[in-house]
């Protein structure tokens, strides 16, 4: 208690010191704490479940496309007789066919609710482990349901949930049974409800099996027991099924996927990085400032020791003195970080899961570990020298300057760094919105008119005539109105161009002149499509104005495409794939044809800049109406337009209007790379305002220190100017120095990130000068306040209050 009451008193003696300490210290435990809570919520994914280590997802892999994995279900439909069922293995505990629908709709009191449905069988909660909320995670009858804690407060706020009565978009109708609570970690299995698979004994969708093996089973055995590829007549290949760890889902990007949430481990990686850079930013201001305040105080030191104080004593008073520092500053970190915890959610996209274990663990290694380093170089000051030492130092820079000097120094390298990272992160993103990607995306709109799952739809041959007859009238009205419509300037139906990492769309492989094979991306399109993206003709015969009735062996290629086969003449030049593209009804599915090269076309890139673009096949093909409807839209007319398709999609179809436009699309490929610049950019300056903290405590104690030889110079004929110029010229020499180490590192670390970029912008001079510009201007400008200000003190006052 006495320690603490000295601790107390001294730190009382130095309030400016210690509020701009503490502030400092504040700023980077916001950061610290904010990217703590995110890297250990996306690194704890999946692991709310106690046997995650048993439980794995299975995928297939055919021989046409070896090393390619696609997660999938195990089945056979076609009663094949090499078939041999890997869930039939004796290792296996558990295993849980499930099936998500993540675009659907549900109704409640006649108002929709765009929902994420898994289907799942009896086992899928002998698997998966999520806390009850209030009734059972049990479906017993085909018509229960399970829904999520956040979709119940969704659907029906603060009503009583059990028993109510949901209708999904197949018209079935489910009673809610259970509520499931959120897990105490991330899971990458996203869901707002759960059906049982006997809800109907048809389903549309493809699904996985999740797969629990029991204890101490090596799943690469159980594996290798099924590495022979197995025929399958229906699909005109052969395949295996495999066993995937469910612990490698959430940050394996490159299996096919359209079920599971994904994380990216690079952005993991970069966010833990900055956090620690800001780490050492707090941590070297902290103890510049604090060894500041420590120099007043050699004196205390000096009569303690005198007195018989002993080390332990000492290094007992300064650890609980940073330790009333540090928990001040961690405490208004912590109040900044859930004051600010809506925008970090909602604006740099990092969602934390709350994690009380975590949080308290993360206070208290920084509330026990921060002050013994902290407190070190003090203790090892003022312990290990004479008390007369002690006494002579007070008012004295003495030998900690050149320490000061080196944290200071460092602290501003780490500083240029992020400040000239966040500035070519920023150039790259504008590169990469603004290029010019080779087809239109202005003011086209893509809508689903007629959605095609049967999500639960158990319907005779009469009804499925029925349901046939309704969409076929709903297409000759659609397209009628559209074909008449001044708002509409192109439309057809088709999947549009713009692909991301999950689902990078249709690619084969054709042959080269030197026999290799070289991979192409296929796209079966109209020629209403290739008008309405405007895709730029250069060679041969152009655009049709007719759909085709059948698929011919007829394509388009693009320009990089036509170069990398060696092409001379398109004419006289057919082109081999290395498997069949398509089949027409009643066509001998053995035959690989090859294929007559209609025209050439200007390159377009759908995907992000940073991946490979290979070339592109176009083939045209009938629309089909299951497909979304894309229109571009008649200049200036995009809410009429909206409206339009709105009126006819209540009057034809029902339910929720949704729709998004081609441009936002491509803006979807680089929103991890937009929060990713944000986050530098607000980092840079957390940085700039820490370090410049540190630089104003320093100039306070080195102006303080000589302010009777400002006051003497100014009596000899000193101007303010001349008295400015002798007091900056080594903060000045310092930033330089910071400047020249961080140019080449952030030079490294900016193009080390950049590697494998296919399309990167150039690491231009001007962004290094910038970073200087800002970097140093905030810095100086703290520094020419205090110093002007202490020049322009009366020289009589000065030399009187020294």
């Amino acid at each position: 208690m006495k320690i603490l009451l000295l601790a107390i008193r001294a730190l009382s003696h130095f309030r400016l010191y210690t509020v701009i300490n503490i502030l400092g210290l504040a700023l980077s435990m916001v950061c610290v704490i904010t990217i703590g809570r995110y890297v250990h919520s996306e690194l704890s994914t999946d692991h709310f479940l106690p046997e995650l280590d048993r439980i794995y997802v299975t995928v297939y892999e055919d021989d046409q496309n070896p090393g390619i994995l696609r997660y999938s279900d195990i089945g056979n439909p076609n009663n094949e007789a090499s078939f041999i069922n890997l869930l039939e293995h004796p290792a296996v505990e558990y295993a849980s066919r499930m099936i998500l629908y993540d675009n659907t709709d549900c109704l409640y009191n006649d108002k929709g609710y765009g929902c994420k449905t898994l289907v799942a069988d009896s086992n899928i909660f002998k698997i998966l482990t999520y806390p009850l909320i209030s009734g059972t995670t049990t479906l017993t009858k085909p018509n229960e349901a399970i829904i999520t804690r956040q979709f119940a407060r969704k659907v029906f706020a603060e009503e009583p949930v059990l028993g109510k009565q949901l209708q999904l978009f197949s018209g079935k109708v489910v009673t809610i049974v259970g509520i499931i609570g959120e897990p105490v970690t991330a899971s990458s299995i996203d869901f707002d409800i759960i059906v049982s698979d006997r809800l109907s004994s048809f389903w549309d969708h493809i699904g996985i099996h999740l797969v629990r093996l029991h204890p101490n089973t090596d799943y690469q055995q159980v594996n290798a027991q099924y590495n022979k590829f197995m025929h399958m007549e229906l699909w005109r290949f052969s395949l295996r099924f495999q066993l995937y760890p469910l612990s490698k889902v959430y940050f394996n990007g490159n299996i096919e996927n359209y079920f599971f949430r994904t994380g990216n481990f690079t952005h993991v990686w970069i966010l833990s990085i900055v956090a620690l850079m800001i780490l050492l930013i707090g941590l070297f201001n902290f103890i510049n400032i604090y060894s500041v305040v420590i120099l007043r105080r050699g004196r205390e030191f000096g009569m303690k020791k005198v007195f018989g104080a002993g080390s332990k004593m000492i290094y007992a008073q300064l650890y609980m003195e940073n330790i009333l520092m540090t928990g001040i500053a961690l405490l208004a970190g912590w109040m900044i970080v859930e004051i600010t915890d809506p925008l970090v959610r909602t604006q740099l996209n990092i969602i934390p899961v709350s994690n009380r274990e975590f949080d308290l663990l993360l206070s208290g290694c920084i509330l026990l570990i921060l002050p013994c380093v902290t407190a070190l170089i003090p203790y090892i000051r003022y312990n290990y020298s004479a008390p007369i030492k002690s006494l002579r130092s007070v008012n004295q820079a003495g030998g900690s300057i050149v320490s000061r000097k080196l944290f200071l120094t460092t602290q501003y390298i780490i500083t240029f760094a992020l400040v000239t990272c966040s500035l070519f992160f920023t150039k790259q993103l504008r590169f990469m919105l603004n290029a010019d990607i080779g087809i239109r995306t202005e003011d086209i709109i893509e809508t689903q008119f007629m959605k095609f799952h049967y999500m639960g739809k158990d319907l005779t041959p009469e009804e499925w005539a029925k349901e046939d007859k309704r969409k076929q009238d709903i297409k000759q009205i659609v397209q009628q109105k559209m074909d008449t419509s001044p708002l509409i300037e192109h439309w057809t139906y088709g999947d549009q161009p713009i692909k991301n990492t999950k689902n990078k769309g249709y690619t084969t492989k054709f042959k080269l002149p030197d026999g290799k094979y070289e991979e192409f991306w296929v796209m079966n399109n109209t020629p209403a499509w290739m008008k309405l993206f405007d895709i730029q003709i250069i060679e041969g015969e152009p655009i049709s104005n007719e759909e085709p009735s059948n698929r011919g062996y007829e394509l388009y290629i693009s320009e990089s495409g036509k170069k990398l086969l060696g092409i001379k003449d398109i004419e006289s030049t057919v082109i081999q794939p290395e498997k069949r593209l398509w089949y027409n009804l009643g066509e001998d599915m053995s035959q690989n044809p090859p294929y007559r090269i209609l025209g050439v076309f200007k390159d377009f890139n759908p995907i992000h800049l940073s991946n490979k673009n290979y070339p592109i096949i176009l083939a045209p093909s009938a629309s089909w109406y299951g497909e979304p409807l894309l229109a571009s839209i008649a200049p200036g007319k995009r809410q009429e337009a909206i409206q339009f398709l709105k009126s006819m999609h209540d009057e034809l179809i029902g339910g929720n209007f949704e729709y998004s436009f081609i441009e936002d699309k491509h803006r979807e490929l680089y929103l991890e790379d937009l929060h990713l610049t944000q986050i530098y950019s607000i980092f840079a300056v957390i940085a700039i305002l820490i370090s410049s903290l540190g630089l104003f405590s320093l100039s306070l104690f080195d102006v303080q220190q000589r302010f009777r030889e400002i006051a003497i110079r100014k009596v000899n004929g000193a101007t303010t100017a001349i008295v400015m110029r002798m007091l900056l010229q080594k903060y000045y020499k310092l930033l330089g120095i910071a400047f020249l180490i961080a140019t080449p590192i952030s030079w490294l670390a900016i193009n080390r990130y950049l590697e494998d970029f296919a399309h990167k912008a150039s690491v231009s001079w001007w962004i290094f000068a910038v970073a200087l510009l800002i970097t140093a201007g905030i810095s100086l400008a703290t520094l020419i306040w205090q110093i002007r200000k202490a020049a322009r003190t009366n020289p009589a006052e000065a030399i009187k209050s020294e």
